[in-house]
């Protein structure tokens, strides 16, 4: 309930219920918006983000990027990994476990 219009008397219920649409139509447009502008944002994982996505120790990942299989860019200073490059491995499947030597008997 708005508050403030008490004084309206019969209107005021009608002009709460317009004001409470008009106030949730207006917060939905500025949350799509948002979401909008977010989309359009390169995101980026840290290398703990990476090793929890892909269940890898951070040894692991340096060795697949040294050995290529995973692109790593410094920004600002830090080390990421692009999310939608990631992201698009894990969906076809491109990043793998590496393959463990076996053990000779």
């Amino acid at each position: 309930m708005i508050t403030g219009l008490e004084s309206m008397g019969d209107m005021q219920a009608p002009l709460n219920t317009v004001l409470e649409n008009l106030a949730d139509a207006i917060a939905e447009k500025v949350a799509t918006k948002i979401k909008a502008e977010d989309s359009n944002k390169p995101k980026y994982y840290t290398r703990k983000d990476l090793c929890e996505i892909l269940h890898m120790t951070n040894p692991t990942v340096i060795e697949m990027v040294k050995r290529g299989e995973i692109r790593e860019k410094k920004i600002r200073g830090r080390i990421l990994y692009d999310a939608a490059e990631i992201d698009e491995a894990v969906k076809e499947k491109t990043i793998f476990f590496p393959l463990q030597k076996e053990k000779e008997w």
